[in-house]
């Protein structure tokens, strides 16, 4: 025994010699080549809920035998084949195998895939498998292939709520199905139940998990999925310390079902997996009453302004609208307040201003004060005063409960502020007092160029060049009368006029006066304006002085149109709009007169402007 170890250790020394001595030794050889995978499948068998496929696969080994197997599967199949599944490779590839002996098997790829809590139904998986031979070498090329797995239809939830309603005296629990177009109320401290149930054409509902979206809900058991498919009931006492805040609740539930496919929760739109309440019932607000008072020569008038009738009643400029209103709280809800009578209620105002003559005008206040406040503590009304400019306004006033759930439907007063003023006429006056215009005397305005009544001579000379020049004037007057309701200020009346020439034959305005601008008369009501020409040519040149009758300036033998209208509040002033805000009169904004102002109807007619030769 002891010499055959002595002759192999002989032999052993005497290799190693002889291959260490060798000058050249021989290039390495591949002992041991890579195995090779094939891979194929049988179409798919799925059932509503399962996708199976039927895989198939061998080695092939060109100098040995592939006894095993790795197989993986994967949620896609990557592009970058350096970068896929290749456990020769990576040896966190080769963790993740699994290995066999078999050469087929059957594969369920799941249809349903959750990504970031979003329920698609459609899964992208890959399968992929590598021969390993007998001398444990892996094929460098694993074989894959890729499925769309599909679930037809995802899982649906669906809820249903009861609250409980008491008029203080009496408490009824109302049951209904879940409407998210129609939500429920629940009152405050009210308790409140919400079940529900899964529906799903995979199989059967094997799951559920449930969890409140509002911050600062808590529930038992939430998050964590459950197999007791009776237990579909979440109480809310909503009392002590499980008190629901006053706005919206959200509750979100979701079942799984056999196909491991979960419903979803929409948490954008709400529209599914998510119930929800409308925790507190609003308050409600009335208005009762609307007072205009105004001043006509120190003298204080007041009207009721009717605004329950659908149409708006008109005030006058710069007069002030008192609003009186009164909230209530509904009885459905369980109040803290201690106060009988005003149940802790505060109140906002706010005004919206539009012009149908000014779009710029149109504006709207923020709800004042920032803090509803209760501005009468000791009653039951309310009351706010604003000054009225002119245009149209809308009032409004808004109720607050003491959790700081506002009126959604305020109640409002709409007036119309000003008056509209009245043209009563308007005409033109020829030089020598003809009226022009209906019902005037005439359609003509004339000028006799020869007569020098109508057309007097103006003669000047010029020193320097001993030049003579005679000047003719030439002139007719605009005139317009009108007046403004009663009960405006007798201050203001019409007080500024526009009106226009244009030719009829070319529909060119004319530039006569002042014509395309704001102009003030004398006096309230009254336009007095004039427009005048001088004609000037040299007489030395023209000893007749006939040369303007053969080239007449172009707007003379003309037929032209005239329109003129008036405004009662001139231009170039300032408003203040103020509000009572509480026991505060405050400023709300300040705003030039040219956008306010309501205008006359328009009156016009046709005349004609000719020169005599």
């Amino acid at each position: 025994m002891k010499l055959r170890v002595a002759l192999v250790l002989l032999l052993v020394c005497l290799s190693v010699v002889v291959f260490s001595c060798r000058r050249n030794p021989p290039s390495l050889i591949d002992a041991n080549r890579p195995p090779d995978t094939e891979l194929w499948y049988a179409p798919p068998d799925s059932t509503e809920y399962d996708y199976l496929v039927h895989m198939y696969w061998r080695g092939m080994d060109a100098d040995g035998t592939t006894p095993r197997y790795i197989w993986t599967i994967t949620d896609t199949l990557v592009t970058d084949p350096l970068l896929r599944w290749n456990p020769s490779e990576r040896l966190a590839d080769y963790r993740s195998g699994r290995i066999t002996t078999r050469t087929d098997s059957v594969f369920s790829f799941e249809g349903f895939k959750n990504v970031a809590g979003v329920g698609l139904r459609k899964n992208r998986q890959a399968f992929h498998i590598a021969a390993i031979d007998d001398e444990g070498v892996l094929d460098p090329f694993p074989a894959a292939i890729e499925f769309v797995a599909t679930v037809g239809e995802l899982p649906e939830m669906r809820f249903a709520t009861a609250v409980t309603r008491s008029d203080g005296n009496t408490s009824t629990v109302i049951r209904k199905p879940y409407n998210p177009s129609v939500l429920d109320t629940v009152g405050m401290y009210r308790p409140f139940w919400i079940s529900y149930h899964g529906w799903t054409v995979n199989g059967e509902i094997r799951q559920y998990i449930y969890y409140p979206l509002t911050s600062g809900v808590l529930v038992a058991g939430q998050n964590e999925w459950n197999d007791d498919l009776t237990d579909t009931l979440r109480f809310f006492p909503n009392d002590g310390d499980q008190v629901i805040p006053s706005g919206m609740f959200r509750f979100a539930a979701q079942c799984m079902d056999d196909a491991s496919a979960e419903s979803r929760v929409d948490v954008k739109d709400y529209r599914e997996g998510v119930a929800q309440l409308v925790v507190n019932f609003e308050p409600d607000t009335r208005i009762f009453n609307a007072v205009s008072t105004y001043y006509i020569f120190f003298q204080e008038y007041t009207d009721t302004v009717r605004f329950d009738d659908g149409v708006p009643d008109t005030v006058p400029y710069n007069s002030w609208l008192r609003i009186d209103y009164r909230g209530w709280d509904s009885p459905y809800d369980s109040s803290l307040c201690a106060d009988d009578v005003n149940k802790c209620l505060g109140y906002q105002v706010q005004y919206s201003r539009t012009s149908s003559r000014n779009a710029g005008s149109n504006s709207k206040s923020r709800w004042l004060p920032n803090e509803p406040k209760d501005d009468n503590p000791f009653g039951t009304t309310d009351s706010t005063s604003m000054n009225m400019g002119s245009l149209e306004y809308q009032i409004r006033a808004r109720t607050v409960d003491e959790y700081g759930k506002p009126d959604g439907v305020p109640d409002q007063v709409e007036v119309v502020a000003n008056y509209d003023p009245t043209l009563d006429e308007t005409r033109l006056f020829n030089w020598d007092g003809t009226v022009v215009g209906p019902p005037g005397e005439s359609d003509t305005l004339l000028w006799d160029w020869t007569n020098p009544a109508n057309s007097p001579d103006t003669i000047e000379f010029d020193i320097g060049t001993g030049q003579i020049f005679v000047v003719k004037d030439y002139y007719f007057d605009i005139e317009a009368t009108g007046h403004d309701h009663p009960k405006e200020n007798v201050n203001f009346g019409v007080r500024n006029w526009y009106y226009l020439f244009s030719r009829t034959d070319n529909g060119n305005s004319q530039k006569f006066g002042r014509s395309g601008a704001w102009v003030s008369g004398p006096s309230p009501n009254v336009l007095s304006d004039r427009y005048e020409a001088n004609y000037r040519y040299n007489l030395i040149e023209d000893p007749g002085g006939q040369s303007i009758l053969d080239n007449p300036p172009s707007f003379w033998d003309s037929e032209y149109h005239y329109s003129i209208y008036g405004r009662d509040i001139p231009t170039g002033e300032e408003f203040n709009q103020y509000m009572w805000v509480g026991e505060e009169q405050r400023q709300l904004n300040s705003y030039q007169t040219a956008r306010l102002g309501r205008w006359t109807e328009t009156k016009e007619f046709v005349f004609y402007l000719r020169m005599n030769r």
